[in-house]
């Protein structure tokens, strides 16, 4: 090789390495680069046997550099510590945990239409056009979900699994699907819909009926409202009695009218109530309309085909949970120190809470005997909640078993 060859690639090596090497220096020193995990979620404590993407709360700037935030920021967080999506939340946000691996949340800004967005427990999440108000989008079960598109106020029925909206409506026409987030199965080819009959006088009444999802009219209008879908039977009033009817709209059974039905078919059984003098009082009752239960002071499903079911002794207020049958499947007995917020009773994951406050999860270890409130529904293994220790004021994310994944001081 001639020397002046040599002395080109020599100078063409040394111009390559000082034009390279600062770059990466300064990738790695500059404090303005924002780095892949916001600073104030790089200390995580994330157990190992996460599966879902979990939700975190923050007071403090993401990044180094941000101003801090006016309100609460909220992230989608996936079990690996990557965060998906982060909100700034002007007012309010409502969260719904996964369901058949699929869930939502949204966010409502003053003076703005809502933004809803779904989730997976892959961490992939989508924003979803829909019109306006809180309600106008909502998770039917599993990958069902029915929204108003915006503009045109168009009624759809959109799938999940597949991203595709499978079904738009008439606006006059809108999917009325009201399953219960307890329940096991659904079936989107069935639903009612509207239309105006005549009575012997003539007068015409707004009526409901039967139909699929093609528009086949399967029965004529004829029932006055819907109240829900269970296990292939819809619950729906007809001159002010409830009665259960087919996708059809054969009657298969009318209950009692001394009690009132208090859900949809679940595992065989439906919830009534009654009273007796002047205390109110729940049950079971089966597709024949026995009661097969002793009475209760409340009763609620859960999604694992049980129900919570509410003692009430001299002393306090129990529950526990029980099957269809009335026998008792959990070896605990669970304190209820607030019999007022009864009726918002409900089990997600391991842990029982009502709209505000953790009860106690399913071990019954005590992990949240403090004061605290919830900041957003809890999702299927974690909490989110503002609290109280020995004065300090915080807010954290709890594994339902008490594990603590990330706090902060609220200043």
């Amino acid at each position: 090789m001639k020397f002046s060859t040599l002395l080109k690639t020599m100078l063409v090596l040394l111009l390559t390495f000082f034009s390279t090497s600062p770059i990466k220096a300064e990738e790695q020193q500059d404090p303005s680069r924002e780095p892949q995990l916001p600073v104030v979620y790089q200390n995580l404590q994330i157990p190992s046997h996460l599966t879902e993407p979990f939700f975190l709360f923050t007071k403090q700037p993401l990044y180094k550099y941000d101003s801090p935030p006016k309100s609460y920021t909220m992230s989608l967080v996936s079990p690996s510590g990557k965060v998906i999506i982060s909100t700034s939340l002007a007012y309010k946000s409502e969260v719904y945990p996964l369901q058949n691996g699929h869930g939502y949340y949204f966010n409502s800004p003053f003076f703005k239409h809502m933004d809803y967005f779904l989730y997976d427990e892959q961490g992939n999440v989508k924003k979803m056009t829909t019109c306006c108000d809180i309600g106008s989008f909502k998770q039917i079960h599993g990958e069902w979900f029915t929204g108003t598109d915006y503009p045109g106020n168009l009624p759809y029925l959109y799938n999940a699994k597949t991203g595709k909206i499978t079904k738009k409506f008439p606006d006059a026409d809108h999917p009325i699907y009201l399953a219960e987030p307890t329940t096991k199965t659904f079936d989107p080819y069935y639903l009612p819909y509207g239309g105006l009959v005549k009575d012997a006088k003539g007068d015409e009444y707004y009526k409901l009926g039967m139909r699929n999802i093609h528009g086949k009219i399967l029965s004529k209008p004829f029932f006055d409202e819907y109240f829900g879908y269970g296990e292939g039977w819809h619950r729906v009033k007809i001159n002010g009695q409830t009665h259960f009817i087919s996708n059809e709209g054969k009657i298969m059974l009318k209950p009692s009218r001394n009690y009132k039905v208090e859900s949809n078919m679940h595992s065989g059984a439906f919830i009534v109530s009654g009273k007796l003098g002047n205390e109110e009082f729940y049950v079971l009752m089966n597709k024949k309309g026995l009661i097969v239960s002793k009475k209760y002071a409340f009763i609620r499903p859960t999604s694992d085909g049980h129900f919570l079911a509410v003692t009430k002794t001299n002393k306090q207020y129990t529950f526990t949970k029980i099957n269809a049958a009335d026998k008792v499947i959990s070896l605990q007995q669970y304190v209820l120190n607030k019999p007022e917020q009864m009726k918002e009773l409900k089990q997600t994951g391991q842990l029982f809470h009502t709209d505000t406050q953790i009860i106690a999860n399913t071990a019954n270890n005590q992990s949240f005997n403090f004061p605290h409130q919830l900041l957003i529904t809890p999702t299927n293994e974690t909490v989110a909640i503002e609290y109280t220790i020995s004065g300090t004021k915080k807010i954290g994310v709890y594994t339902h078993d008490g594990k603590l994944i990330y706090e902060e001081i609220i200043k």
